[in-house]
């Protein structure tokens, strides 16, 4: 998709010397990139078709094909980090919790606002580091607050990184 992206600005770019970011320009993107994707690879058009004169939607089918960001290579990991305000002290006692009982359905939801999204092979590799630790059957927790950063989220080599240097001067 990034590649057909790039593929389509390329092309609406090429031998312009005026505004790359003339506003008549993005139709001209767009339409060559809609071109080049299918944009209904998983068929959930179809489930979302009126038949005839019956509502016969499919809406529970058609959610489960429907995925933003395919999240089958990623895990969830809770994190430790105390918010501007100070708050986010709670986790560790959410996390005894959900050690000594188990997941529960208020519980997860408690601990949702501490979860980021990982890669397996990160999550895997944070593990044989001993920075995050498994704290029920599938569930991970960062192991402390140096890991992750409120600036830039989780700190996967375990540097202290400044958001000025993300940015290119």
């Amino acid at each position: 998709m990034l590649r057909k992206g790039a593929d389509a600005c390329r092309s609406v770019l090429h031998g312009m010397n005026g505004d790359p970011l003339e506003r008549r320009l993005f139709g001209c993107y767009f339409e060559q990139l809609y071109h080049a994707v299918d944009l209904d690879a998983k068929q959930i058009c179809g489930d979302l078709q009126v038949d005839g004169k019956e509502l016969a939607v499919a809406f529970r089918t058609a959610a489960d094909k429907f995925r933003l960001i395919e999240d089958a290579a990623d895990a969830q990991v809770f994190v430790r980090y105390r918010g501007m305000n100070g708050e986010g002290g709670g986790i560790d006692g959410l996390l005894g919790k959900l050690k000594k009982d188990g997941p529960e359905r208020w519980l997860m939801r408690k601990l949702q606002r501490y979860a980021v999204s990982v890669r397996r092979r990160d999550l895997d590799r944070l593990l044989r580091q001993g920075d995050v630790r498994e704290v029920a059957p599938g569930i991970y927790a960062i192991v402390s607050e140096v890991g992750y950063s409120l600036d830039v989220g989780l700190l996967l080599d375990g540097e202290n990184i400044s958001p000025s240097t993300l940015v290119e001067g």
